[in-house]
């Protein structure tokens, strides 16, 4: 079926070593190969006249001593093993706005209503609520183009993972608002309108920082390292956010001092929610090693 001249490397344990490697962290894409490759000579699509262009897409400079079969199966499984790279990749921005969204929902809606029946006070106005959804809708919406880990094997919905996380966060974010709250109320003894203002600042930060919580699994700092279209956003966001508060447009000014000081609380707590977090997985990881190691013992005591 071919002949011309024999690539100087042997050829036909590449392709039989890239192929492996590609089942083994791609499997739905080997099946999806091979569909395509039936489908192409049943229909008689491809012919021995594509063997040298399937060559050069494989990487050899030319005909090869491989049957044009194989080299279709190749090049099938390396263009839907991209595509599946990138599939994954969504998964992942996919996983992050989720847990994301949740956890800001719960902890918004939490403290609000906490806040509303047990102080009976409203931490934000309705103005302010309208410039909190304005303020978080382009930053999350420039999640679909930052930079995002893919997993190595096929990956699925983990709804427990999720709603851990994002309970993790959303509830660790109810409590240091009420933490800033009491500041600012009992020893900063601000007014209710500033007070607000105080509040609105301090759920736009931290918001916005939460994105960069559920990105991975570790350390906001570890990779992959966010997207400069992601980043510039959130910045522009909350320096305008911050110049709101400072000067008191629509809302009463609280000035450069206390909105320096949200700005050193928020960070810390930033950075006691990402330990957190990391504790949650921790959590999660050694619940599911629990469960694996249960199965075990059950599944011997069946064997027995």
């Amino acid at each position: 079926m071919t002949n011309g001249f024999t690539y100087q490397f042997p050829i036909k344990a590449r392709l039989a070593l890239s192929l492996r490697l590609r089942a083994k962290a791609f499997p739905e894409v080997v099946w999806a190969a091979c569909l395509v490759v039936v489908t192409a000579m049943v229909s008689g699509f491809f012919t021995e006249l594509h063997a040298d262009e399937l060559a050069r897409m494989a990487g050899f400079p030319g005909r090869t001593e491989v049957p044009l079969l194989v080299l279709l199966l190749f090049v099938a499984a390396g263009v839907l093993a991209v595509r599946a790279l990138n599939a994954r990749r969504i998964f992942e921005r996919m996983t992050s706005y989720a847990t994301y969204r949740i956890a800001e929902t719960m902890r918004l809606l939490l403290f609000m209503t906490a806040a509303i029946l047990i102080f009976n006070f409203y931490p934000v106005t309705a103005i302010m609520v309208v410039l909190l959804a304005l303020l978080n809708d382009i930053p999350i919406m420039m999640i679909a183009y930052d930079n995002a880990s893919f997993a190595r094997q096929p990956v699925r919905w983990d709804m427990t993972r999720v709603l851990t996380i994002a309970s993790s966060l959303g509830i660790y974010g109810v409590l240091e608002s009420f933490v800033l709250y009491w500041i600012a109320r009992d020893y900063f003894a601000l007014p209710a309108p500033e007070l607000q203002a105080t509040i609105f600042i301090k759920l736009l930060i931290s918001g916005e920082l939460t994105i960069f919580l559920t990105r991975n699994t570790g350390w906001f700092w570890q990779g992959p390292l966010p997207n400069l279209k992601l980043v510039a956003p959130c910045v522009a966001n909350q320096i305008l956010g911050t110049l709101i508060v400072v000067y008191g447009v629509a809302m009463a000014p609280i000035g450069w001092q206390m909105a320096l000081f949200v700005w050193g609380y928020t960070l810390i707590s930033f950075f006691i929610a990402n330990a957190v977090k990391i504790a949650a997985y921790g959590l999660i990881g050694e619940v599911g090693a629990l469960h694996k190691r249960h199965l075990a013992r059950i599944e011997r005591h069946v064997a027995a």
